[in-house]
C-alpha cells in the first residue's frame, strides 16, 4: 500500500475557507515534498507558511519564497504580483497550519508518544527515539521545536513511512499543553517532573502555589489524555497525586526503587562505560548501561523505558536502545580539555531543580577539592527569583561543592549567600563575558567543572573559553 502524501487535495480538506489563487499556469503540484515557515531554509518543492509575528510581516517574504521553488504557499494576503505556484490566502496562516498538522497526523496515524516536564524534555524525547529506532521507523522533534510552532511543524515534517513518532511539548504559560495535545493526539503521555521552570509566566505569590499552578498546566496533557491511552508519571515528585488525577486512562508511574515506582531503578554505580543500574519494569528486569552522569539521567532513562514498554517494545531494545543514547551539546554531554580538565557542558537550560540535579552528577564524578561550578542566572522566575537564586546555596552545601562561580545579576543573590561561609570559595561577576579569558588560571587540570546557566545567559561561551 502506497504511503500517503502531503497534497493540495490534503490542504482543501483540512482548509475548506481557505481561498485558491492559482499559479500563472494554473497547475497544482502532485504533492508538496516538505513544510518550511523560513525562507532561510526553504527547499524546492516546499510548502512555504507565511507566519507573521508581534514585529515582522511575513507576507513580503512571499514573493521570496516563490523564487527560491515553493510548490505552494499558504499567506495571510495575495501578493501585488502573480506567482509561479499557488497560494492560498487564509485569516490566520498558523491556526491553519495547526489545522492541516491534525489533518495530516491523522491520516498517518502513528503511534506518538507526547512529552513535557519542567526539565527533562528533550533528554527523554532523544532515550525514546534511540529505543523505538531499534524495531521501528520513528521520528521526534528535531532539536527543541517544541510550541504552538514547533508541534505542528513536527507532526507535518513526518515522513510517511514512520510508524512511531515522539513529541516534545513545552509551556510558558496555562492553556499551551491542552493546544499541543489536541494537535499531537499521542497515545502515551509523559511529564518528566514538576520544577520551578517559566515560574514567572503563573504569577503566584509562593513556591507551593507555584508549583501547583505549573502541575496543573504540565498536567493537561493527562486530562486530554483518551481512557485508550497511558500516562507516565514520576512516582517521586510532590505533585504526583495531583498530577494522577488529571488521568482518565491507566497511569504507570516511575522512579526510584524507593518510590515503589510501577518501573523504577535501583543501586546506580559509575564506571568507565558510563553508569549502570538494574531497571525493573511490570514485565521483568534488566540492566541498563547509561553514557550520561547523574541520577537524573538515569531517572530520564526509567521514563523513556516505561513509554516505550507501553508500546510493546521489549526490555532487550529497551537495554540496546538507551545504550546508544548520548547527551547533545548543552545537555550533561562531557568535554575533556587539553589540559585534562572534565567540563560538564549543561548550559542549554537551567531551574532550581535542575540546577540542583547537576550539582547532583558533579559530586559523582569528582572529590570535594575539584568541584567547581560556574552558573549563570536562571530566567524567567518572576518575582521569586531572589529567593530560588539564594536557594541553591543549600544544595551546594549538600554535595559538598565549595568552589562557586556565579554571573549575571540574578545570581548576585547566591552569592550574597555565600559570602558569609568561611569554607566557600564564591566569586562573582554581573555580565559572564567578565569570566572569559579569566576562569582558567582559577583552575586546575584535575577538577571537574560543572557550567550551566538559562539560554539567554549564553553559558556554552564560557565551555568553549575553556575548552
Amino acid at each position: 500500500m502506497p504511503h500517503p502524501l502531503l497534497t493540495p487535495e490534503l490542504l482543501a480538506t483540512a482548509l475548506p475557507h481557505a481561498i485558491l489563487h492559482p499559479a500563472l499556469d494554473s497547475a497544482l503540484p502532485p504533492c508538496f515534498n516538505s513544510i518550511s515557515s523560513d525562507t532561510r531554509s526553504l527547499q524546492p518543492g516546499a510548502l512555504f507558511v507565511a507566519l507573521s509575528g508581534p514585529n515582522f510581516d511575513a507576507n513580503r517574504f512571499v514573493p521570496d519564497a516563490a523564487r527560491l521553488g515553493a510548490a505552494g504557499i499558504i499567506a495571510s494576503r495575495k501578493p501585488d504580483a502573480p506567482l509561479p505556484c499557488p497560494l492560498w490566502v487564509v485569516e490566520e496562516p498558523l491556526q491553519a497550519m495547526s489545522q492541516l498538522a491534525l489533518q495530516w497526523r491523522r491520516l498517518l496515524n502513528p503511534q506518538i508518544i507526547g512529552i513535557t516536564g519542567s526539565s527533562g524534555k528533550t533528554t527523554v524525547k532523544e532515550m525514546c527515539g534511540a529505543i523505538l529506532a531499534t524495531r521501528h521507523r520513528s521520528a521526534m522533534t528535531r532539536g527543541n521545536l517544541n510550541n504552538h510552532i514547533g508541534v505542528p511543524l513536527t507532526l507535518l515534517s513526518s515522513p510517511p513511512d514512520r510508524t512511531h513518532l515522539v513529541v516534545e511539548m513545552g509551556m510558558s504559560a496555562p492553556g499551551e499543553i491542552a493546544h499541543l495535545a489536541q494537535l499531537a493526539e499521542p497515545d502515551v503521555g509523559i511529564i518528566t517532573n514538576i520544577m520551578a521552570a517559566h515560574a514567572g509566566g503563573f504569577g503566584e505569590a509562593d513556591e507551593a502555589s507555584t508549583l501547583d499552578a505549573i502541575a496543573d498546566a504540565k498536567g493537561e496533557l493527562a486530562s486530554w489524555m483518551p481512557p485508550t491511552g497511558c500516562m507516565v508519571l514520576p512516582a517521586d515528585d510532590g505533585r504526583f497525586k495531583r498530577l494522577r488525577s488529571k488521568a482518565d486512562c491507566p497511569v504507570i508511574s516511575f522512579g526510584s526503587r524507593a518510590s515503589l515506582a510501577d518501573c523504577s531503578y535501583g543501586p546506580i554505580s559509575l564506571g568507565e562505560a558510563g553508569m549502570q543500574f538494574t531497571l525493573q519494569t511490570p514485565h521483568g528486569e534488566i540492566g541498563i548501561t547509561l553514557q550520561a552522569v547523574g541520577e537524573h539521567a538515569v531517572r530520564n532513562a526509567t521514563a523513556a523505558a516505561a513509554a516505550c514498554q507501553q508500546l510493546g517494545l521489549p526490555l532487550q531494545s529497551i537495554a540496546q536502545g538507551l545504550s546508544r543514547f548520548q547527551p547533545g551539546a548543552g545537555r550533561g554531554a562531557i568535554v575533556k580539555t587539553a589540559s585534562g580538565m572534565r567540563l560538564i557542558d549543561d548550559t542549554y537550560n537551567a531551574n532550581p531543580g535542575a540546577m540542583e540535579a547537576a550539582f547532583q552528577a558533579l559530586s559523582q564524578l569528582a572529590t570535594p577539592q575539584h568541584r567547581v561550578v560556574v552558573i549563570g542566572d536562571m530566567l524567567e522566575l518572576g518575582e521569586q527569583s531572589a529567593h530560588y537564586h539564594a536557594g541553591l546555596a543549600e544544595p551546594l552545601h549538600r554535595w559538598g561543592i565549595q568552589r562557586i562561580f556565579t554571573a549575571g545579576p540574578q545570581m548576585r543573590a547566591l552569592h550574597d549567600a555565600l559570602s558569609e561561609q568561611p569554607d566557600i570559595q564564591c566569586h562573582h561577576q554581573d555580565d559572564p563575558a567578565a569570566w572569559l579569558g579569566r576562569l582558567a588560571a582559577e583552575l586546575s587540570p584535575q577538577d571537574t567543572v560543572l557550567v550551566k546557566g538559562s539560554r539567554g545567559m549564553r553559558m556554552e561561551r564560557i565551555v568553549n573559553d575553556l575548552k
